[in-house]
């Protein structure tokens, strides 16, 4: 599973529900699992840099341009 760096980690809360509801949704949708599991990672990393369940929950334009900032080889390591 990838993991991905934020600036600041204000708060972990949600983070997991984060991860969870965001992978559900995508595949939903009709992502493979790969592509779903990274964007949730990136918006449950992106959740890190608010206060509680809900202090900052990511658009998936953020997301997205999380995971397309990082590059496979620092997601793997």
């Amino acid at each position: 599973m990838p993991a991905y760096q934020v600036d600041h980690v204000v708060d972990q809360t949600g983070a997991g529900d984060v991860l969870t509801g965001t992978v559900a949704a995508r595949l939903a949708l009709g992502d493979d699992l790969r592509a779903a599991v990274r964007l949730g990672a990136a918006a449950a990393a992106l959740s890190l840099q608010g206060h509680g369940g809900t202090g900052h929950l990511a658009s998936l334009d953020e997301s997205r341009r999380l995971v397309a900032q990082t590059s496979a080889r620092e997601v793997l390591t």
